[in-house]
Order: C-alpha cells, then structure tokens, then sequence
C-alpha cells in the first residue's frame, strides 16, 4: 500500500503534543517535511521527530514535496494563506479551527 505524503505548516509545540504521536503511530502516513518560520527550533523539531524535509518558507514546501496533503497547526492569523497556498497547489488540507479569523 502506498503511504500517503505528509507534511506539516506551522510545526511547533501544538503539533508535538497534539499530533505527532498520532500521526506516527499511522501505518498510512509518512510524514516527509516540516515547516516552521524559526529556523533554530525548526531544526531542533525536525530532529526529534526524525524528518529531514525542512523548510521556513510555507510555499516552497508545498510546491517541492509533491504532499497528499498538509496539516495546519500555524497560529490562527495564518490559517487563511496557508489553505490558499496549499489548495492552490492542489494539496489537500487538515486544519483545526478556526479556518479564518
């Protein structure tokens, strides 16, 4: 079976706490990059959880990695540009609420 391609907007703290021992423990999903606009923690992040796809620019990941979709755990106030980006590049998107504020 075909894993499907993952990557993350927005991976900080929600994201460890809240998503990655989920998404970790599906046998489905390969999760290939992060995205995170501080480089230092984006770094540290990508080490923990074993991903070496990493990028600070939210488009560029979502043009290069060819995703099957993308989780958006960014602050609230980015929601909007980040489902454009990845709806533009026809990249299906899970996000929590609130979509826009």
């Amino acid at each position: 079976m075909k894993k499907l391609k993952l990557g993350i907007i927005g991976a900080g703290s929600f994201f460890l706490k809240r998503y990655f021992e989920e998404i970790s423990n599906e046998k489905r999903v390969k999760l290939v990059s992060l995205c995170r606009t501080d480089k230092d923690n984006l770094n540290k992040i990508g080490k923990l959880v074993g991903v070496k796809k990493l990028y600070s620019n939210a488009n560029e990941m979502l043009i290069k990695e060819n995703l099957d979709f993308v989780l958006i755990t960014s602050p609230h106030s980015k929601h909007f540009t980040h489902i454009k980006m990845a709806l533009n590049n026809n990249i299906h998107v899970l996000i929590e609420k609130p979509l826009i504020v």
